[in-house]
């Protein structure tokens, strides 16, 4: 198993246990231990972030994503969307839908 998705698992697992700056944390060391974070690695994170209330932040990295033009998925939409309709963004999320 490689070491991108062992950490990977470890950022699904931290968030879990509703520890999201543990898995945040983890995450921004891959790079240096040449395991870069790939678009599963972020959809993980982005995920387990919404499901801990950290929606502001997961838009944070979500726009980071956008500006170094990774390739976004329609799964990174929908965790995105669904973690802003959870905080009551619902227009922010439609907007966000139409416009891409």
């Amino acid at each position: 198993m490689s070491l991108k998705v062992t950490c990977t698992v470890f950022i699904q697992g931290y968030c879990l246990v509703g520890k999201p700056n543990v898995a945040q944390e983890m995450f921004n060391q891959m790079d240096s231990h040449n395991a870069p974070p790939d678009i599963r690695t972020y959809n993980v994170l982005l995920d387990g972030l919404c499901c801990n209330g950290k929606v502001e932040k997961a838009l944070m990295i979500f726009e980071y994503m956008r500006k170094r033009e990774m390739d976004v998925s329609i799964v990174t939409y929908t965790i995105v969307i669904q973690g802003m309709c959870k905080v009551g963004k619902v227009e922010d999320a439609f907007d966000l839908f139409c416009g891409d």
